[in-house]
């Protein structure tokens, strides 16, 4: 079977739509504001004040069909299912309720999988959503593109990772020459020093509003300041990525998303056609750092190839150099890598709460790993306490879109929803427990 990647305008042309969830009357009077200013392109301009899970109503959806899966999971036993479902999760404002509750009640989940050895061991829909949903990726496609990267290296586009980023895109060093000493190292690591606000989605002339529905990415690119010299200090931001894509444009001589249905889509099996949004009709430069739709399934096989050090049945996909690279946690970069999040904690007492050490030497005895540091508390001067980068690994999506990877129980475990929250990692290593002790899977 053959399965397609397909490139998805997300702007509008025949009239203006205004999108919001819950809009203060300042944003829409700057939103009338916009509108006007920008009457000469009416009907073209689409402004919304959040991006949503219902993102994937904004293309045709009768492109893209089930033409049935080339790999399948299998089903895990009910036994173990029942287990999953009745896991107790415990939080302040709803007390004590099962997974599939919880789940289903508290956080406006629509997708999650736990996956162990190749067998699906829970496998939930909510809000309306089942298996055959799209479900768009924010974010966890960052891991994507660090993934089609690996293999151009591998491939021999690009040299390494040490080259400049202006070897493949020039024309930077019109706008600032320091942009040559800017490495895909830089970009893959989030340390290219420049300057481009991440922090607000809801401002309509913030930069990061400007990525997602600009109409020309290139430009965009072109257009931003460099704040510091490269290297010296991490910041999360997507235009490093969306520099990423352009680079693997240019390095392959291949539109990404084309490289990306010939080297990962059609070799994993997926179950469905994708979509990856571009900026412009015009333009046609997909979004890579967003936006690429697709079921959550074929969002775990993703998963399940770096589980499987980059090779799927035999195949090499993505050399196990790269896999290493990628997943190795990272400290001094916020245990962030190569477009890839390390699992962060910290060690617990028995409460559950931080353990806080008086001096250095007490809490690097509770080191047991390599994933493990003992780090000066901000908040209490003078003690310590150990932070845990790692060995489990992630892609994040802004409202709570995960790829989960525990190397150490062969599990993958994929959440997508409505609603962000900060317990998920939790709850995927409260699961891990669970499943550590069983021998059926």
């Amino acid at each position: 079977m053959q399965y397609k990647i397909k490139v998805i305008l997300l702007l509008h042309n025949k009239k203006v739509t205004i999108n919001y969830f819950s809009m203060k009357k300042s944003f829409l009077f700057i939103a009338a504001i916009v509108l006007i200013l920008n009457g000469c392109h009416l009907g073209r301009f689409v402004i919304y004040n959040f991006a949503g899970i219902n993102d994937y109503k904004k293309f045709p959806q009768k492109e893209i069909t089930k033409k049935g899966p080339s790999f399948q999971y299998e089903n895990g036993p009910d036994s173990l299912y029942r287990k999953i479902s009745e896991l107790k999760i415990t939080g302040e404002k709803f007390g004590t309720k099962g997974l599939s509750d919880y789940l289903n009640e508290e956080t406006k989940t629509v997708a999650f999988m736990v996956i162990k050895n190749d067998s699906i061991l829970f496998e939930e829909y909510y809000e309306g959503f089942d298996e055959s949903s799209i479900v768009t990726s924010f974010s966890v496609a960052k891991s994507y593109v660090s993934a089609l990267i690996g293999i151009a290296v591998d491939e021999g586009f690009i040299q390494n990772v040490e080259e400049p980023i202006t070897k493949y895109i020039p024309e930077l060093i019109e706008s600032d020459s320091r942009y040559q000493d800017i490495k895909i190292r830089h970009a893959l690591n989030m340390r290219t020093g420049l300057k481009f606000d991440e922090s607000t989605y809801t401002n309509p002339f913030a930069e990061v509003a400007k990525l997602y529905y600009g109409k020309d990415h290139l430009q965009l690119v072109l257009d931003t300041k460099i704040e510091e010299a490269p290297g010296l200090s991490y910041e999360y931001q997507s235009i490093n990525t969306q520099i990423l894509a352009i680079v693997l444009e240019r390095a392959t001589g291949r539109q990404l998303h084309s490289y990306f249905e010939e080297k990962i889509w059609q070799p994993l099996g997926m179950e469905y056609d994708a979509t990856w949004n571009v900026d412009s009709k015009k333009n046609q430069i997909p979004k890579g750092f967003c936006c690429l739709n697709a079921r959550a399934r074929d969002f775990a096989k993703l998963g399940r190839l770096y589980l499987k050090n980059g090779n799927w049945e035999g195949n090499q996909i993505i050399s196990q150099e790269w896999i290493d690279l990628s997943i190795k946690p990272n400290f001094k970069n916020g245990c962030y890598q190569y477009q890839w999040y390390s699992e962060e904690s910290s060690l617990r007492d028995e409460n559950g709460k931080i353990a806080y050490f008086p001096d250095s030497a007490a809490a690097v005895s509770k080191i047991e790993n390599s994933y493990q540091e003992a780090i000066a508390s901000a908040k209490n001067e003078g003690q310590y306490y150990v932070n845990e980068c790692g060995p489990a690994f992630m892609a994040i999506g802004i409202l709570g879109q995960y790829i989960y990877v525990d190397p150490e129980q062969g599990l993958v475990m994929v959440r997508f929803g409505k609603k962000a929250d900060s317990s998920y990692p939790y709850l995927f290593k409260k699961i891990g427990e669970l499943l550590k002790n069983e021998k059926k899977v």
